[in-house]
């Protein structure tokens, strides 16, 4: 290797993060979106020199980062795919699933956008910005929409928490897949946030 050629190390991989992400942040302010993109994917290339533990902290961040950019482009099927990668690295990542919530509002999918937009206010309950979403989504969709979402989430949650003993869940795991609530059972209206 010659003198003027740069090896990338674990010694150098933090420095070109940095730079790489100052790069991203300016061209995302400056809505130039494709830029961003490049940036936060070299930033993510860099990490692999770093340790799991580190890189484990930082990926869901710049993939989150990527999936604004995306969603700046107006592709929100690959803003989606970002997320949802966050999502596999870091589960408690809130911006990852308000990024989620985004993409799949934009996509005309308001009732697995509800969820996501909740399984982040889970995470971050004070959340002004997931509060406003929530509202928003529960303004427009019908009761019965507003009770699959948390069906929807209900249910996964039951699934990560393993089986169940025959018969429970059913009627969760059942309203999740057709979309409606067992008749006479209310849904709760949220309030305006303040």
């Amino acid at each position: 290797m010659k003198d003027d050629e740069c090896a990338i190390t674990a010694k150098s991989a933090p420095g070109l993060i940095e730079e790489k992400e100052r790069i991203g942040k300016l061209a995302f302010g400056a809505s130039e979106f494709p830029v961003a993109v490049q940036a936060y994917q070299e930033c993510l290339i860099f990490l692999k020199w770093l340790p799991r533990k580190e890189r484990d902290k930082e990926a869901p961040r710049y993939m989150t980062n990527i999936a604004s950019a995306r969603f700046g482009m107006r592709d929100y099927e690959l803003s989606l795919g970002d997320a949802d990668r966050a999502l596999i690295v870091d589960r408690t990542y809130v911006k990852a699933h308000y990024r989620r919530g985004k993409a799949l509002a934009a996509l005309r999918r308001p009732v697995e956008a509800l969820s996501a937009f909740l399984d982040a206010l889970d995470l971050d309950e004070g959340n002004k910005v997931l509060q406003k979403e929530v509202y928003r989504l529960d303004k427009t969709l019908t009761p019965d929409q507003q009770y699959a979402a948390r069906a929807a989430r209900a249910a996964a949650a039951a699934e990560a928490a393993g089986p169940l003993r025959e018969g429970e869940g059913a009627g969760v795991r059942e309203a999740a897949k057709d979309g409606a609530r067992p008749r006479g059972e209310p849904i709760a209206r949220r309030t305006r946030p303040g």
